[in-house]
């Protein structure tokens, strides 16, 4: 809740002339072109500023606190033996679930063969070699190296600097993806690496900024599935066979 009613005072705070905050304008500097990227604002306006505000907060908050001290009779909608059949999985550690690579489907398979096919891939040392230690530390420390050097030379702005730098970053994490198109019983699994929040993910989100209105200039450009379905409609007719 405090997240729904700081947005509801942000809102009012700042479409009200009368605000004390100058707001400059997001990454300016004299010789670069303003973007988007800033850190994290935490800033919670002043209390009491709008009394009709504060009232509906107040009601809103009162009203969530009856609902949570109030047990009420909820209704399942699934027959009793098919609820009891998620509960049975949703309790089973020997089981995965995990969505199919194509298709949508929902797959469910066995925890061992799952991590197996894990293993074999990270363990192809034709793509993947074993670290000693986390090098997040080290890449941090050389980004952060970088981006000083970028900003002592006006390249970039210190809102994008502190965006850019990323002071406490995640590990990725690693998972696969059925893919059922390729062996129903035995399926090889498709690497995903979760980046976010990871210490180069604010790059990613940079480059790709200033790269993607290039990418789209390009001749063989497929923004996505829909794009795919014009360009083949705007074919001619194809010959039969």
């Amino acid at each position: 809740m405090f997240k729904f009613f700081r947005n509801i005072r942000l809102r009012e705070y700042f479409s009200s002339p009368d605000h004390d905050i100058s707001i400059e304008p997001v990454g300016y500097s004299p010789a670069h072109t303003p973007t988007p990227f800033r850190s994290k604002s935490y800033f919670v306006p002043p209390a009491n500023r709008n009394h009709s505000i504060e009232t509906y907060c107040r009601l809103v908050e009162k009203d969530v606190a009856h609902l949570l001290k109030n047990k009420y009779i909820s209704f399942h909608n699934l027959p009793k033996d098919e609820k009891q059949a998620l509960l049975d999985l949703q309790s089973d550690t020997s089981v995965l679930t995990r969505p199919a690579d194509k298709g949508g489907s929902v797959v469910l398979m066995d925890r061992t063969v799952y991590l197996n096919e894990c293993h074999r891939q990270l363990l192809d040392n034709t793509f993947y070699n074993k670290l000693r230690s986390d090098p997040t530390s080290q890449f941090q420390n050389t980004i952060l190296t970088v981006l000083d050097g970028y900003l002592s030379s006006g390249q970039i702005t210190k809102k994008e600097h502190d965006f850019l730098a990323i002071q406490h970053p995640k590990i990725a994490t690693f998972y696969t993806l059925p893919k059922l198109h390729k062996n129903v019983t035995k399926p090889p699994g498709r690497p995903i690496v979760v980046g976010i929040d990871a210490v180069t993910a604010p790059l990613s989100t940079f480059v790709d900024y200033f790269i993607r209105p290039l990418a789209e200039q390009l001749p063989s450009f497929v923004k996505d599935t829909s794009s795919m379905i014009s360009i083949i409609e705007s074919l001619d007719p194809l010959p039969e066979n």
